[in-house]
């Protein structure tokens, strides 16, 4: 398992030099508690917005198992 999260982590080291030209320099002037703060909102927001997905998805296979009238009154068993 911590194989894994090194993969990712270093994955995602590689996709920032990709994508801004470098690999992350931590005296480049960013406030960094700020840039954690503002990570971890967005990621509240997507895990916020999945888990709504989620449970839309569990309300309608609730409601496609809903009995209907008939099976209410067919107990037999």
């Amino acid at each position: 398992m911590n194989k894994k999260i090194i993969n990712l982590i270093s994955n995602r080291l590689d996709i920032g030099a990709v994508k801004y030209g470098a690999h992350l320099d931590v005296h480049d002037g960013r406030n960094w508690e700020r840039e954690a703060l503002e990570e971890v909102l967005d990621c509240m927001v997507y895990a916020a917005a999945r888990l709504l997905q989620l449970d839309d998805i569990r309300i309608k296979k609730e409601k496609l198992h809903e009995p209907t009238t008939a099976d209410e009154f067919n107990t037999e068993g």
